[in-house]
């Protein structure tokens, strides 16, 4: 009876004994959070490394695109600077013409060995004088005395007069807006009302000629005017000039 009491009491124990195995791997598990878990964890990082990675190339094409900018108004200030010179106060300017001497043969020494050359006789000379004071413009022909001489027109006496200029006159400020648009000559000047004077002379036995009867040309010599702002540059014709 007491061995049997004994067994009994064995066996009783064991109930409360789990295997060595599956207390093992219910610990691990437990550690692990599960598999599921890693993989959408995992998923979500790359996600958001793709979105960073989006991002990053999205603020790349940015700086590019501003950099672009940045140049373009770079160009634009530099073009801006052009028109918005300060001119001095006071400033002379010559306008050139392109003149030809029909003598310059009669001059040359030929020689049996020289052939004709190209381009003889032809000089720039110096055609107006453009003077600046503050706003007050003042042109002045001081170039050859051509028309009307063939009828008397002293040359340099004391000036020579003309009947040009042939091409009109702008005067632009600062930023290259027109002050005053003279696009018809001597006679745009006088509508203008600026000076028109001519400080030449017919010499006294021509002055009965028939030409200066009945010529049309107007002689001028010197022209003042005042325009309403101080000018920084004017145009002749298609050439620009800037007073400097």
């Amino acid at each position: 009876m007491l061995v049997m009491a004994s067994f009994t009491g064995c066996l009783d124990s064991t109930d409360d004994v789990e295997p060595e195995g599956e207390t093992n791997y219910s610990q691990t598990e437990q550690q692990s959070g599960g598999g599921d878990n890693d993989t959408e964890e995992d998923e979500i990082l790359l996600n958001e490394i793709r979105n960073l990675t989006t991002k990053l190339e999205e603020l790349r094409e940015s700086v590019e695109a501003l950099t672009s900018e940045n140049d373009e108004l770079q160009d634009a200030m530099t073009n801006l600077e052009f028109y918005q010179y300060d001119a001095p106060a006071s400033s002379v300017v010559y306008i050139y013409d392109l003149t030809y001497d029909d003598t310059w043969a009669d001059m040359y020494e030929w020689t049996e060995n020289v052939t004709h050359l190209l381009n003889q006789g032809f000089s720039l000379e110096k055609l107006f004088r453009i003077t600046k004071e503050n706003n007050t413009i003042t042109i002045e022909h001081v170039g050859r005395a051509t028309t009307g001489v063939n009828f008397g027109l002293l040359p340099d006496s004391p000036s020579n007069c003309t009947t040009g200029p042939w091409n009109g006159f702008s005067f632009l400020n600062g930023d290259g807006s027109v002050i005053m648009d003279y696009p018809n000559g001597v006679f745009s000047f006088m509508m203008g009302r600026a000076e028109v004077i001519a400080e030449c002379e017919v010499a006294e036995a021509q002055r009965d000629n028939h030409y200066w009867q009945t010529t049309g040309d107007y002689y001028w010599s010197k022209i003042i005017v005042e325009l309403p702002e101080e000018p920084d540059r004017f145009t002749y014709g298609d050439e620009l000039y800037t007073f400097a």
